[in-house]
C-alpha cells in the first residue's frame, strides 16, 4: 500500500512540463460527512471543512489529470446518554485523479472522476461534551494511537459553468473510501476513514 501510495505522488510530478500551457488552476471550499467503517460500532458522522486547491492536466480532447491538496476534516462522532464523544482527524490530502469531461454544447460541463487519494495527518483530537462541559484531548494525550498516512479510493461527479473566458464555476460530489485502517497501537483494530464531499470552487486556465 505505500508503493501505491508513493507512485501516485510521483507520478504527479512525472507530468511533462509541455501541458502546462493547458492547465486548470482551481480553488474550491466546501464540507465532509465523514464516518469510520471497519471494527466501530454505533458511530455517527462527523461533519467537517474540505478546502484547497486543484492542477488539472489535459492528456486529451476530454480527458485530463487532476492533482493539488486539500485540508479535509474526517473523523467521527458517537453519543451516549447526553455524552457527546467526537474523533477529530485531519489530514492534508494529496488526490490524484482521472477527470472526463463529457462532450456537451453551451457553457454548463460535465465530468467525472476517478482514482486515489494519500491523505498525511495533520491534526488529531478527542473531543467530550457533556452538557455544557466540553473537554478537548490531543489523541497523543489521550493515548490514541493513529497512523500518519492514509490511503483512499476517490470517485465522483461534478458540473462546471463557464461564466467568462477566464473563469469558471464548478460545484463537485466525491466519495473517498479509505482502504487503509488508521488505528496504529501495538494490537490494531481495523478502522477506516469514509467521507462523503460537497464542495465549489473558482477554475482559472493558465497558459
Amino acid at each position: 500500500m505505500k508503493r501505491l501510495a508513493m507512485f501516485l505522488v510521483l507520478l504527479v510530478f512525472a507530468v511533462p512540463a509541455h501541458l502546462s500551457a493547458q492547465t486548470m488552476l482551481g480553488f474550491h471550499a466546501g464540507a465532509n460527512r465523514s464516518n469510520l467503517g471497519g471494527d466501530v460500532e454505533d458511530a455517527d458522522s462527523r461533519t467537517g471543512l474540505n478546502l484547497g486547491t486543484s492542477l488539472t492536466f489535459s492528456i486529451g480532447e476530454n480527458l485530463g489529470l487532476q492533482t493539488g491538496a486539500s485540508y479535509a476534516q474526517k473523523g467521527a462522532t458517537e453519543s451516549e446518554q447526553g455524552v457527546d464523544v467526537t474523533f477529530g482527524l485531519d489530514y492534508l490530502e494529496i488526490p490524484v485523479l482521472l477527470r472526463y469531461a463529457f462532450p456537451t454544447t453551451g457553457s454548463v460541463g460535465v465530468h467525472v472522476f476517478g482514482g486515489g487519494a494519500v491523505g498525511i495527518e495533520v491534526g488529531c483530537e478527542l473531543e467530550v461534551t457533556d452538557g455544557s462541559a466540553t473537554i478537548t484531548v490531543d489523541c497523543d494525550e489521550g493515548e490514541i494511537e493513529t497512523k500518519t498516512f492514509d490511503f483512499g479510493l476517490v470517485g465522483g461527479a461534478g458540473l462546471s459553468f463557464d461564466i467568462s473566458e477566464s473563469l469558471e464555476l464548478f460545484v463537485d460530489l466525491l466519495y473517498n473510501l479509505g482502504l487503509t485502517s488508521v488505528d496504529d497501537s501495538t494490537d490494531p483494530d481495523s478502522v477506516k476513514n469514509r467521507a462523503l464531499t460537497v464542495r465549489a470552487g473558482l477554475g482559472l486556465p493558465l497558459g
